[in-house]
């Protein structure tokens, strides 16, 4: 916040403690309802396409566990999963304190060193990684074993039209965005610093980074007055407080991006209307 107008963020962690959590899962149910938020839609559709198939991409040749993040919509997959694999072990947030120290991971579950290790990463996680970047580092910094069968199964969201993607994320969640700034505020020392009137979700598909841009628009000009900064912030009418975005790829952006982390495409799945992508991918090294 401190920086000048037009280059100030937030944080999107502000958008999920407790409640923005519960307001995001419920805002999506009923959107997703409506079949308007592609994401959802899509990677369902490819789940229940091809769970089956892919379950077989991750099981075949191995003991069969698998480990995934716990989230309602990878449900379909999961039984798939379920059905083909002896076991399943741990979280989204498991997973991440297992891979930040890839070498242990074996030991710590007890399983044989040659088991197979799958990683689900899944929805638009991938795209809120810098392009080009971050996304190649995350790849890289999980050493896979091409002999022993490791596996990534990785969401990417695909280039599309400008419209549906800025109705996409544009059209729900104003009650989940502003719980953010009442938890920005918290943070900041007072949790009415933003005052909800003063400000709107805002969404817009920026065509040269190639993402969706996400954040809050100011309806009007006004100070901020932040106790833990010991200092005030002018906000101009029309300003935009950027917390997160969302990256959408090319076939020949992803296939770079894949190409610098050394990963290969073992399978790629989409929806009917090709909005998505799930990839399989394997080292590229031995």
């Amino acid at each position: 916040l401190s920086k000048p107008s037009g280059k100030r963020t937030i944080p999107s962690e502000v958008l999920y403690d407790t409640v923005g959590s519960g307001l995001y899962n419920y805002g999506i149910k009923n959107f997703w309802a409506q079949s308007r938020y592609y994401p959802i839609v899509a990677e369902n559709d490819i789940f229940s396409t091809y769970g089956e198939e892919m379950a077989s991409e991750l099981t075949r040749d191995s003991e069969g566990r698998a480990r995934c993040k716990s989230l309602e919509k990878t449900e379909m997959l999961l039984v798939s999963l379920a059905i083909a694999a002896k076991g399943m072990w741990g979280t989204f947030e498991d997973a991440f304190s297992l891979l930040s120290n890839p070498s242990s991971i074996h030991s710590t579950l007890n399983i044989s060193s040659s088991t197979p290790i799958h990683i689900l990463f899944l929805g638009g996680t991938f795209g809120n990684f810098s392009k080009g970047q971050e996304d190649v580092a995350f790849l890289r910094s999980v050493r896979m074993n091409k002999e022993r069968g490791d596996r990534w199964i990785l969401g990417v969201d695909k280039v599309k039209d400008v419209g549906m993607m800025e109705k996409a994320y544009g059209e729900h969640g104003r009650l989940w965005m502003m719980n953010g700034l009442r938890v920005a505020g918290r943070v900041l020392g007072n949790e009415e610093l933003f005052e909800v009137n003063n400000w709107d979700n805002w969404s817009k598909y920026n065509m040269g980074k190639g993402r969706m841009e996400m954040g809050y628009k100011a309806l009007v000009s006004h100070i901020l007055q932040i106790p833990n900064l010991g200092h005030e912030i002018k906000i101009e009418k029309d300003e935009v407080i950027m917390v997160m975005f969302s990256n959408k790829y090319t076939e020949e952006e992803i296939n770079g991006i894949f190409e610098q982390a050394k990963m290969d495409i073992s399978k790629r799945w989409t929806e009917k209307e090709s909005k998505y992508w799930l990839f399989s991918l394997c080292s590229a090294q031995q």
